[in-house]
């Protein structure tokens, strides 16, 4: 479940998971990154620029706590891969049932 947190995290970010080419404290995307996924109000801190903001702000910020919980460093803590599917599952379902436009994230 590990490995699918730092695919999420790449996903909402835009970045390697390993990149020398970073500053030095945002080098490992992990370490750098799983602060702003437990936290609401960092959220925008760290999603692709490249989306310029235009991404479901509630499906976001149901994923990137997901995404943390993937991250734990005690596996026992970690969903399982059902647990992730199923609530992915419902976010999609949510998002698709309300039509929820892309929407940047509030200052």
């Amino acid at each position: 479940m590990y490995s699918f947190g730092v695919v999420l995290l790449e996903m909402l970010t835009g970045l390697r998971a390993y990149d020398r080419r970073r500053p030095s404290n945002q080098i490992n995307l992990v370490n750098w990154g799983r602060p702003f996924l437990s936290d609401r109000r960092k959220v925008r801190n760290f999603m692709d620029p490249r989306l310029e903001g235009k991404y479901p702000v509630k499906q976001v910020l149901r994923i990137a706590p997901l995404a943390a919980r993937c991250l734990q460093s005690e596996p026992l803590f970690r969903p399982s891969m059902k647990e992730v599917a199923e609530t992915l599952r419902k976010i999609g379902a949510r998002y698709n049932s309300t039509k929820d436009e892309p929407e940047a994230l509030s200052t």
